[in-house]
């Protein structure tokens, strides 16, 4: 079995060296004008995971995607959900009517490309590339998009890839409007923003999100978020601190600003987000705050916390979050779109149980156009969650 990952930063070299570690092949590609990291790997020859596994791998590194794609029946983009969707177009190319898609780290993954601005990586070090995992979710979360379901051959696949057990979702409208990450991480990097222009060295989860007034905040956006998910009928959701317990910690823990003081997994060491403009924001506020504020619009549930989030966070940065983020006309909704028409987009919601969630990934197989629309749609979808808590040194 050959797995192709496209994308070389955190998350896809991680994934490489885990699947490696293994003894599953993974194959790395990066996309032009993203592969900095890709060519040190290159002149390095190896890969080296850290702390929660300890191993030299060596993963196939290549720049031909065509020749990759047709070697494999798998396929992981494992790139934040501003560049996801240049990916999709990139995939649109090519035959994938017998391959599985999976994004692994994006939030409310679309499958109409249109053109977005992804930043580059410009950065240089003459450093060893190395991964370091802090530690292993107990579970992954996967969804089909759209009405269509996952066969169970294609799960029983995707189990023998991923070394923990998957928690199946109806849909990814249940499985983003259940807790998420977001709700951890903007609230944090809005309440430090001095100690992560200082680059203090403190803890994020224990100093950062911890703090009672940081976690009365972000309770405080739980609660709009499971008034979106009732209003849309869904009914089986979570707690951030539910999604917590079953992420990372026993499972034993009542307070969430308990948790992040005592979780050991995210308290490795002292270590903040390296700029206001990572993904904790670059990708959580376009890309999941702004469709969950635009959901809760269509149906008349008002998100004043997390629309301020959106607000500060442009200020803060500089930048218009509502017109550069996911909203409904990117899944061809209008700002109108009634419960109905929503959950016709999503594939319907039913009350399958939640448990953990986390930044989520979508599955393609082969290209079709959408009734009345432009583009082009999946014929079935996996969402599943990423391997958080990664680090890259370099």
């Amino acid at each position: 079995m050959s797995i192709l990952i496209m994308g070389s930063g955190h998350t896809g070299c991680a994934l490489a060296a885990h699947l490696e570690h293994r003894n599953i092949k993974a194959t790395l590609w990066a996309a032009p004008g993203h592969r900095r990291v890709f060519n040190k790997l290159v002149q390095q020859g190896y890969l080296d995971v850290t702390e929660a596994i300890t191993a030299r791998t060596y993963p196939t590194l290549t720049t031909d995607i065509g020749s990759a794609i047709r070697s494999t029946t798998t396929i992981i983009v494992a790139v934040p959900s501003y560049g996801d969707e240049d990916l999709l177009a990139e995939l649109a190319k090519h035959d994938l009517s017998s391959h599985a898609v999976v994004f692994i780290c994006s939030c409310f993954v679309t499958p109409w490309p249109q053109h977005v601005s992804t930043p580059s990586c410009s950065s240089s070090s003459s450093a060893e590339i190395r991964v370091r995992i802090n530690a292993l979710k107990k579970a992954l979360t996967i969804a089909s998009f759209g009405p269509c379901p996952v066969p169970q051959a294609t799960r029983a696949h995707l189990s023998n890839i991923f070394d923990m057990p998957l928690i199946w979702y109806a849909n990814t409208l249940e499985l983003e409007l259940t807790a998420h990450p977001t709700l951890l991480h903007v609230p944090a990097m809005l309440s430090n923003i001095g100690p992560i222009v200082r680059q203090e060295r403190i803890f994020f989860y224990r100093d950062c999100i911890g703090p009672r007034p940081v976690v009365n905040l972000i309770e405080a956006g739980n609660r709009e978020l499971l008034r979106v998910a009732a209003a849309l009928g869904v009914t089986k959701t979570e707690t951030v601190l539910d999604m917590c317990n079953e992420t990372y910690g026993s499972g034993g823990f009542t307070d969430l600003a308990e948790y992040c003081e005592n979780i050991d997994a995210l308290n490795k060491r002292p270590q903040l987000p390296p700029s206001l403009t990572s993904r904790q924001i670059s990708q959580d506020v376009p890309y999941w705050c702004v469709t969950v504020s635009g959901l809760g619009r269509a149906v008349g549930v008002p998100t004043p916390i997390i629309d301020g989030w959106v607000e500060l966070a442009g200020a803060v940065n500089g930048v218009d979050y509502w017109a550069a983020g996911r909203g409904l006309a990117v899944f061809g909704l209008g700002e109108r779109a009634g419960r109905d028409e929503i959950l016709r987009v999503f594939g319907g919601v039913t009350t399958t149980t939640t448990t953990t969630t986390t930044t989520t990934t979508t599955d393609i197989n082969g290209e079709r156009r959408h009734e009345g629309r432009d583009g082009w749609e999946t014929r079935k979808g996996l969402e599943i969650a990423a391997v958080r808590e990664v680090e890259l040194l370099a």
